[in-house]
């Protein structure tokens, strides 16, 4: 035997101690490896056995869901009677697992998945769906209890994590035993407080499992699950139903006394930081379009880039075309380049274009335009990854590109027609202000944005006034306030354009703070957006990273306008060379284009880099 390093697709990469018999041990199609977990008390080395099976044929097994954990700390354990080196959270989860009397059968990925072959483990994560859903249940291993509690970096008790759950079940009874006085959870005592560290510590920021993309279809496709924590187990369909009683809408909530539901309104961030998770995975279970799942869970990590999709192809309601089979000899620049370009076609539009927002790409040699499917950290506490939902729900209510339909997009070849070039641009109220966002924030940033139109005016104007006429119709005035909400009305989805009813909702919350139907609308459109005028005197929002030559583009399939930004090279000192080819900066908003107002009879070539 001899030390080796390997990648895993749940963890990262870690030293082990693996067996050449094991490694010898070739796969045929439709063929895994399942492990024997033999009988075993107390500190007795852990003794498996690894044997060849047909997913055709009945072979009764349990699935394991966890992370790896430290790749530098293993423990030894032996497996067809040598020595193999796995993770110590891997070997904790063997050690609970393991019967004193009887055999356990598993699937394991750190052990059952040739992890030096490239070529078995494209074929076993095509796998994957089957290996999930065959299995009799997913044991999803969060850990032992005291590895939480450090990392939550508050103390609780094994007592304290049992009120937790205590809580979670009363929850999940609510239609059958109603909740009529205060939980030990909620309450200001020393084990109320200790009870929500241990929740903490169990479903939030204390919990890898929660944080890993792999783990997602590993709760979705098997037949049932259980959630281990340390010696305290709860049953998957237990949490399902939690957090179906909680979710808005539903009928749970009123069974539960109203004194009781102020103080779950006290404690929302815990509990919605609860419920975001588990109704997303309820919502990919349900089944979702590509794009969507892409969005719902690229904030979730992986160890290798690639992973970020193929833990997720097996839970798509339709393949993305042109992208067949998880192939890790593909540099992920390319894989994530073939991926937008297929979600185009399969979206018939360009939505997956939609919600750049000036993240640098984090994958090397990507092109400008491709969806970079692992986001760059900017360290903000509270990440929101509001900006596509917002921007991706709002393009289906536009029709810039009017007739104008999708023409075979390959991602560097496009069609459009260029509608201006950036004059000036404001100043943005950037998402590192999220945490702290405060209404006084919004409007002194909307202040700012009516300031400097009165003062670069529009057009070839010196200045303007709210009650001069506009490029797209209308006043500068009402072209203004839509402007600031996109022109659309925000009732959780974006229903309706905005009604002249609707200026004096945008009024109220301007010079009264007033919080009413226009303001969800205007907060996403002015957070984290640039405010624009171009040279014909068109206004707009658009990327933060917008900048003065710019230029908006109305695209072939695009229901909004987006950014451009043309190329330019040479040396320092030298006369510039512009280049017929572009930078994609984002899509925007530019008020009197999105219905078509500037799509012309014919577009023409353009080149994306």
């Amino acid at each position: 035997m001899e030390l080796q390093t390997y990648a895993s697709s749940n963890g990262g990469t870690t030293e082990a101690m693996q067996p050449d018999s094991l490694r010898r041990q070739a796969l045929a199609d439709q063929q895994v490896r399942l492990l024997d977990l033999l009988p075993g008390e107390g500190d007795a080395m852990i003794e498996c056995n690894v044997r060849v099976v047909s997913l055709v044929e009945e072979h009764p097994y349990e699935a394991l869901s966890y992370v790896w954990g430290d790749p530098s700390d293993c423990i030894s354990i032996q497996v067809q009677h040598r020595d193999i080196k796995i993770t110590r959270n891997l070997h904790a989860a063997l050690h609970r697992l393991r019967s004193a009397t009887t055999t356990r059968t598993l699937w394991v990925d750190q052990l059952c998945i040739n992890q030096w072959d490239n070529d078995e483990k494209t074929e076993q994560v095509r796998l994957m769906r089957q290996i999930y859903q065959r299995c009799t249940q997913c044991l999803i291993w969060l850990g032992e209890i005291h590895t939480a509690k450090e990392a939550a970096g508050d103390r609780f008790t094994l007592s304290d994590a049992r009120t937790a759950l205590v809580f979670l079940q009363q929850l999940a009874d609510l239609n059958v035993r109603p909740i009529k006085g205060m939980p030990t959870f909620f309450s200001e005592s020393a084990s109320g407080i200790a009870a929500r560290r241990a929740f903490n510590a169990m479903f939030m920021h204390g919990n890898a499992w929660w944080s890993r993309i792999w783990t997602v279809q590993e709760a979705i496709l098997p037949p049932s699950a259980l959630l281990l924590w340390g010696p305290l187990l709860i049953p998957w369909s237990t949490v399902r139903q939690v957090a179906d009683n909680l979710t808005s809408g539903s009928d749970g909530r009123r069974n539960i006394h109203p004194a009781v539901r102020s103080v779950f309104a006290r404690h929302s961030t815990l509990i919605d930081s609860f419920l975001y998770p588990v109704r997303g995975l309820a919502i990919t279970h349900k089944g979702e379009p590509p794009l969507r799942a892409l969005h719902r869970w690229r904030y979730r990590s992986a160890s290798d880039p690639r992973d970020k999709l193929f833990a997720l192809m097996g839970l798509f309601l339709e393949p993305i075309p042109d992208v067949s089979g998880c192939r890790y000899n593909t540099p992920p620049a390319e894989l994530f380049r073939v991926m937008t370009v297929g979600l185009i076609r399969l979206e018939r539009t360009l939505r997956p274009l939609i919600g750049f927002r000036g993240e640098p790409h984090v994958t090397p040699d990507l092109p400008s335009w491709a969806l970079d499917l692992v986001p760059y950290d900017y360290g903000i506490s509270g990440e929101r990854p509001w900006s596509w939902w917002s921007h991706g729900l709002r393009y289906g209510k536009f029709t810039a590109c009017g007739q104008h339909n999708l023409p075979n997009f390959d991602g560097e070849r496009s069609s459009g027609i260029m509608v201006d070039e950036v004059a000036e641009v404001g100043e943005v109220l950037g998402r590192e202000a999220w945490d702290d966002l405060s209404d006084e924030m919004i409007i002194r940033t909307i202040r700012s944005w009516e300031a400097l139109l009165r003062r670069v005016g529009l057009g070839w104007k010196n200045s303007c006034e709210p009650e001069d006429s506009y490029i797209g119709g209308g006043t500068i005035d009402d072209a203004f306030w839509r402007t600031m909400i996109g022109n659309l009305v925000l009732y959780r989805y974006p229903t309706t354009i905005a009604a002249e009813a609707d200026r004096s909702a945008y009024d109220a919350f301007l010079e009264r703070g007033e919080r009413n139907q226009v303001y969800g609308s205007l907060r996403d459109m002015v957070v984290n957006q640039a405010f624009f005028v171009t040279r014909k005197g068109y206004m707009g929002l658009g990327p933060p990273n917008t900048s003065k030559w710019d230029e908006i583009w109305i695209l072939s399939g695009g229901n909004v306008p987006f950014v451009l930004r043309e190329r330019r090279s040479g040396r320092w000192g030298d006369p510039v060379i512009w280049e017929n080819r572009r930078f994609f900066i984002g899509d925007a908003y530019v008020h009197g284009v999105m219905q078509g107002e500037a799509a012309p009879d014919r577009m023409y070539f353009v080149e994306l880099v």
